[in-house]
């Protein structure tokens, strides 16, 4: 007898519907693996291009990883897509089909009735003869399109859904929601049969484009996330939910400060800056934004913690430079990891998944992100706005530090917008005094209420920052 459990999908979309697995199928730390019931049908339904197959073949290479068997059918399209996706993903589709744990199938729906209805019947022996634990018929919308709701009733429920109930295998139909709409009948059948129903789409946010993945029906079971926002990456394995929480009210506290080496900035803010705190630096162009940013990258650096620049302004080379100039020792260089974006190139949230894999990898203890102003315009405010609610959640939750780097000419407008998402925001202002042009910073927003309003100059020289109790 077959455990009333199948392997987790390894599609982390997907794991917001699931039900827990637990045994022998958890996760890292003890809890409870998600995972596809056995005898149980999910539906993905989703315009092209949104990402049905990648969530599918997620599915296949996770189970067949696991020792299941999987038998994957695809309608109309060639069976060498499902190779080239599995490929992209960094997986060897051909390894699982040589030891016997992957099946690629293709169904051709016919031009007769007769025909399609000889593919379902094709199908129904091809599960009964190999008998997988994971059934994907990918493009299902396709072999129902001439096919009234008797028939399907009659060779489809009585058929392929028998099997898969008696057999206590899983079965994961993907339809195209266009292919659909052109046989009612045939939504209706998969909408109703289907014990889980997800849908996914696109959605725009500011000038970029977001997948989301919308439960329409499942398991019985409440949904803790009814929609999700996710990326698809062949860096990242495949299809990734984005860490944008509903709720920011339930994030750990601040940590104790961190030292950044400047003693007239420390004396500022009174200690340090703490860790799992945002700060932001807003100031007009050549204000001193990224020097300071460099010279407290390069200090912390030297001090032995980890930092990531994410730069969409400066080439990565600039960066690493002005870290340097500004006092970064060689032996603390591998300390330092630089990423770099065009920030008007990126149009869809999946280019973004560089970022993600970043961190992943390096673990930073600071991340500096320079040219947040021009990330604002490449993808507009509300996706901007949407990645600093994100950074704010990272560093709560990993207890590291995130520097904001942006330039205003209008700083007070500018930290209205991030301040929600800010524990610290420094503004860097030109000042006139005596005739002469300095440079003044100020203590807009911090943790310590007394410190607002403060004011100290600022010297930005050649390699040196400098906080001095005047305008610098």
């Amino acid at each position: 007898m077959r455990s009333t459990r199948i392997f987790p999908t390894g599609a982390d979309p997907l794991l917001s519907i699931l039900p827990p697995g637990g045994g022998k199928g958890g996760v890292g730390g003890g809890r409870p693996a998600r995972c596809l019931p056995r005898g149980r049908t999910l539906c993905i339904i989703g315009r092209s291009g949104t990402g049905k197959t990648v969530l599918a073949v997620q599915c296949a290479l996770r189970i067949a990883s696991s020792g299941g068997k999987v038998l994957y059918v695809t309608v109309a399209r060639d069976p060498r897509h499902v190779r080239e996706v599995a490929e992209h993903l960094g997986a060897s589709p051909a390894e699982f089909e040589r030891r016997g744990l992957l099946k690629l199938l293709r169904l051709t729906p016919a031009a007769s009735r007769e025909g399609t209805q000889q593919a379902l019947l094709d199908l129904t022996h091809e599960l009964m003869s190999y008998s997988p634990d994971l059934v994907i018929v990918d493009g299902i919308h396709a072999l129902f399109a001439d096919l009234d709701l008797y028939t399907l009733l009659g060779l489809f429920k009585e058929g392929v859904l028998r099997l898969a109930e008696e057999g206590e295998l899983t079965l994961v139909v993907t339809a195209d929601e266009e292919g659909l709409s052109l046989n009612p009948a045939a939504k209706q059948f998969i909408v109703e049969t289907s014990d889980a129903v997800v849908q996914l789409k696109w959605s725009k946010i500011g000038n970029l484009r977001v997948r989301t993945i919308n439960v329409l029906k499942t398991f019985g079971l409440e949904v803790t996330w009814p929609s999700r926002e996710f990326i698809v990456s062949g860096e990242l394995g495949g299809a990734v939910v984005l860490p944008l929480p509903h709720s920011l009210d339930d994030l750990p506290g601040l940590g104790d400060p961190v030292k950044v080496g400047l003693r007239g900035l420390e004396e500022l803010l009174e200690g340090g800056i703490p860790r799992g705190s945002v700060v932001t630096i807003v100031g007009p162009t050549g204000a001193g934004k990224r020097e300071l940013a460099a010279a407290i990258s390069a200090e912390v650096a030297n001090r032995g913690e980890r930092v990531l620049v994410l730069s969409f302004d400066l080439p990565r080379s600039d960066v690493e430079a002005l870290i340097e100039r500004f006092g970064l020792r060689s032996d603390r260089r591998e300390f330092v990891t630089v990423r770099s974006w065009e920030a008007s190139s990126i149009m869809v949230m999946d280019q973004l998944a560089g970022i993600m894999r970043a961190v992943l990898e390096a673990r930073p203890n600071f991340v500096v992100i320079l040219g947040y102003d021009s990330l604002e315009r490449g993808v507009g405010r509300p996706a901007a706005l949407r990645l600093m609610r994100h950074w704010f959640y990272m560093s709560r939750s990993r207890g590291s530090v995130t520097l904001v780097v942006g330039r205003s000419d209008r700083p007070e407008e500018f930290v209205e917008v991030c301040s929600p998402f800010s524990d610290i925001i420094l503004v860097i202002r030109r000042v006139r005094k005596n005739g002469t042009t300095m440079r003044e910073l100020e203590v807009y927003k911090s943790v310590n209420p007394a410190a607002e309003g403060r004011c100290r100059g600022l010297i930005v020289g050649e390699d040196r920052i400098e906080v001095t109790p005047g305008s610098g």
